[in-house]
């Protein structure tokens, strides 16, 4: 009963959201600040209406992605960015720091991103020359391998070095994590995070006390075997101050949850499921009241 008021209530809230940006008109640039400002809690509602403004207005395009940066997610203007580009050729554009953090932030979604893969193709155009320096920069704050697959060459195209882009001599293969032998009932749960994903997705992670890098993370709305379960994982390091939540699946080490481009305070979070594979992941972003609600019980139940 609990599980169809849940999925009922996602509907409703997602019915909501397209009603809300039914009646949205965005006329001007003044209009889209405001659609920020009102929905600022979820500024994907504008985002529609903003495109339509964008075709209705493409002299305005360009002021519109830049304004558009500070209202959505970075990424999210690069295809207009683009647009601007495609029909002026002006590589003015390539300059522009609104464009270049947008493109930067479009590098860090996953490959199959449309805007990651727009962003791709100005490392390579008449841009590369203007993007030489911001690359530096971003390696020079982490050094994943997706920025050193993107950056390196770039830099080495226009005659720079990087210490992240040398070649590192091979590392001994690190001894098998396993996963710690607890007893359900002497299991004590600290602090308890929840995020949401699109279409009602969940996951709560949950730090076991007494537990080095231990957590309970449970799984709501994947449509899979995984969905409503607790399952224990462990939480990995690396090198570049990323981290992935992992577990044993099949016999195999599995990485549940990334954790990713952390900046300010911010980091991005994308979570894999078996039943979705490991290249068709799930963003997540942390939920304030539903870390509110969750209580140890609400894992422990389903461990």
């Amino acid at each position: 009963m609990r599980k169809i008021v849940l999925i009922a209530a996602a509907l409703l809230s997602a019915a909501s959201a397209f009603a809300a940006a039914d009646k949205i008109t965005i006329n001007s640039i003044e209009d889209l600040k405001k659609c920020g400002e009102q929905h600022h809690w979820d500024t994907s509602v504008c985002f529609e209406p903003y495109q339509k403004f964008v075709d209705k207005n493409p002299g305005k395009a360009l002021e519109a992605a830049k304004v558009g940066r500070t209202v959505f997610v970075n990424w999210a203007v690069l295809p207009t960015f683009d647009k601007v580009y495609a029909k002026s050729k002006d590589a003015a554009i390539c300059k522009d720091r609104d464009f270049q953090l947008s493109l930067v932030n479009a590098l860090g979604q996953p490959p199959r991103h449309d805007a990651y893969k727009i962003a791709q193709k100005y490392l390579k155009n008449e841009c590369a020359p203007y993007l030489v320096d911001i690359a530096a920069k971003e390696l020079d704050s982490y050094t994943s391998s997706s920025a050193i697959e993107n950056y390196c060459p770039l830099l080495k195209a226009h005659g720079k070095n990087h210490t992240a882009c040398e070649p590192k001599a091979a590392e001994p293969a690190p001894e098998k994590e396993v996963l710690p032998a607890l007893e359900k009932s002497k299991i004590e749960l600290g602090r308890i995070k929840a995020y949401r994903g699109p279409e009602g997705t969940k996951v709560f992670i949950g730090e076991i006390k007494g537990e080095s890098d231990a957590y309970l993370v449970k799984f709501h709305g994947i449509k899979g075997p995984w969905d409503g379960k607790t399952i224990l994982h462990k939480a990995r390091q690396l090198r570049d101050g990323s981290m992935d939540y992992w577990t044993e699946h099949n016999g195999k080490t599995w990485n549940s949850i990334a954790v990713r481009n952390c900046s300010g305070g911010y980091c991005q979070m994308t979570m894999y499921a078996p039943e979705l594979g490991n290249s068709n992941g799930l963003s997540i972003s942390y939920d304030g009241k539903e870390t509110e609600k969750v209580t140890p019980r609400d894992l422990m139940d389903a461990f």
